[in-house]
């Protein structure tokens, strides 16, 4: 069985696709995959399609299906790239509570206002219990001493 993209669903989300495969200043993968769509359209295959826009036939294949089970929200990258965050919104904005409650503390008694450091958000998430992770929390720890070593 041939895989091509469905037709469109009215005739505008032909015009935004259209328009999307000829645009100069979008995202360059959402202009490819316009174009797979459109090349498919006009009667092209899926090897065709890969030789013509530089790129794999499973590519080609995974942006079809996607399309025809999800219109043009299927074109759209989904929204899961980048490193997991380590902590949750809620300790973030309790951290930065606690932050600025120090500061203000520390404005009363007359240290310069608004300077918090790295050491004091450091000191903060300790005590309030936060686990050190990565590099941060190796240097939260103490050094232990070296070791002199002598020759026999």
């Amino acid at each position: 069985m041939v895989l091509r993209a469905r037709p469109g669903r009215d005739e505008d989300e032909r015009t935004v696709v259209r328009r999307l495969s000829r645009a100069r200043k979008a995202p360059r993968d959402a202009v490819m995959r316009a174009r797979m769509i459109e090349l498919s359209w006009s009667g092209l295959r899926v090897p065709a399609i890969a030789v013509e826009l530089d790129c794999s036939q499973k590519t080609v294949r995974c942006w079809l299906h996607r399309f025809n089970r999800s219109g043009l929200q299927g074109l759209e990258d989904l929204g899961v790239q980048g490193r997991k965050r380590r902590i949750t919104e809620e300790d973030r904005s309790r951290i930065i509570f606690l932050v600025k409650n120090r500061a203000a503390r520390a404005a009363e008694v007359g240290a310069r206002r608004g300077t918090v450091g790295l050491r004091r958000v450091r000191a903060i998430r300790v005590d309030v219990g936060f686990p050190g992770r990565g590099s941060a929390g190796r240097r939260d720890r103490p050094r232990t001493p070296k070791t002199e070593w002598r020759r026999s």
